[in-house]
């Protein structure tokens, strides 16, 4: 048989590019990044070329794109392409497919970013790295990027972002968050540097912009910064896009619960800890802000947080408002259907059911006030690792 071979065909839509290859090597599918990309390991069995038929289920960001449902294509292993079926199923998932007659039906694996097969940039252990974020993204940003010891180029790596509090730059964070005690090969941690601005009633702090409705920190500048950083890292490196997580505390678990929600279809996990109260999804005319994306949350906020104790009405207020925005966004059941995870011997720790993404809430003890409990590090790293 012939192996590999490349094939690509265009629609109106998206060029689709398929890359036939030998049993256990990849066949990729690539669009021009606005529908879908996806990596599959056809497993063509050795034998006569065969006809391979490709059906891939684009969902709804195709149907947005206004495809009716059918496309007429068919690959041969010899690259010929004749008339076949795909047909975007309306279930709105997105990522399956499959290849009939020739071979059986294969899982869908995330597509290694751009940045696969390219050595480091960068050196291991640390470094503050500069970008252009351009005017909507306030020019030229940084972060504090740690990439493993041994980077190999040819792994999909889970990107960890850590957002830092007030008046703390990323390397700051970095050490406070301890999220890389265990940290393993697959994984680059990142942790993005926050700019000094005037805010009005508060003075001039460093921290983040926390969205259109967060006055007065509202703004998009920082949202298109982390968008951008995002994407650079994904182009320069092996990123795997579908493990892809934020945290931070303080303003910095402002902007990690902010994250989440408007930057949703970039983040599948988020665990934010001692943030505010939710003002930053208070739209001005009451209703509730749409976020982008499914993201899992894990939410933690201290019993006895003093850092907002005069603010609230009862102890852990603000924990429990940013749990039930969380809630109706993700349209669980209420707060009645919960399974207690035993973690914080002197708090509380819920996992919600019914859930249209993963929701999960701590209040933990008072003896850790405003600062992290002494679990979170190893807690949320088991819990991206999860994914």
């Amino acid at each position: 048989m012939i192996c590999p071979r490349l094939v690509s065909w265009p629609s109106a839509l998206w060029l689709v590019t398929v890359l036939l290859g030998c049993s256990g090597e990849s066949t990729t599918l690539a669009t021009d990044g606005s529908i879908a990309d996806i990596m599959l390991d056809a497993r063509i069995p050795d034998g006569p070329a065969p006809d391979v038929i490709v059906a891939l289920n684009m969902g709804d960001a195709a149907l947005d794109e206004g495809v009716d449902g059918q496309l007429d294509i068919t690959t041969h292993l010899d690259g010929t392409v004749t008339g076949a079926d795909v047909m975007p199923p309306l279930d709105g998932s997105l990522l399956d497919a499959q290849v009939m007659d020739a071979a059986p039906i294969v899982d869908a694996m995330p597509l290694p970013s751009l940045g696969c097969g390219t050595p480091a940039m960068h050196d291991p252990g640390g470094t503050l790295v500069t970008i252009e974020a351009g005017l909507a993204g306030d020019g030229q940003r940084r972060f504090f990027l740690v990439i493993p010891e041994n980077y190999d180029p040819n792994t999909a790596h889970k990107l960890i972002v850590g957002f830092a509090g007030t008046n703390w730059m990323g390397e700051d964070i970095r050490d406070y968050l301890r999220l890389e005690a265990d940290a393993r090969n697959d994984e680059i941690y990142v942790y993005p540097d926050v700019l000094f601005r005037d805010f009005e009633g508060w003075g001039n702090y460093g921290g983040w912009l926390l969205g259109p409705h967060a006055h007065p920190a509202h703004g998009e500048q920082d949202l298109v910064f982390i968008r951008t950083m995002v994407e650079f890292l994904k182009a320069e490196y092996c990123v795997d896009p579908d493990r892809v997580f934020a945290t931070g505390h303080s303003w910095g678990g402002d902007m990690a619960h902010v994250a989440a929600c408007f930057l949703g279809d970039i983040f599948a996990a988020s665990a934010p800890v001692a943030a505010n109260r939710p003002y930053w999804f208070e739209q001005n005319n009451g209703e509730a802000v749409n976020c982008e994306g499914d993201t899992a949350i894990w939410s933690f906020f201290g019993v006895a947080d003093e850092h907002f104790a005069a603010a609230q009405a009862y102890p852990g207020e603000y924990g429990d408002q940013c749990r039930d925005f969380w809630l109706l966004e993700n349209g669980c059941e209420g707060a009645d259907a919960n399974l207690a995870i035993d973690l914080d011997p002197d708090g509380q720790c819920m996992l919600y059911q019914g859930c249209e993404a993963e929701t999960r809430y701590c209040l933990y003890g008072p003896a850790s006030g405003h600062q992290i409990p002494g679990y979170f590090p190893e807690t949320v790293m088991e819990w991206f690792r999860s994914f």
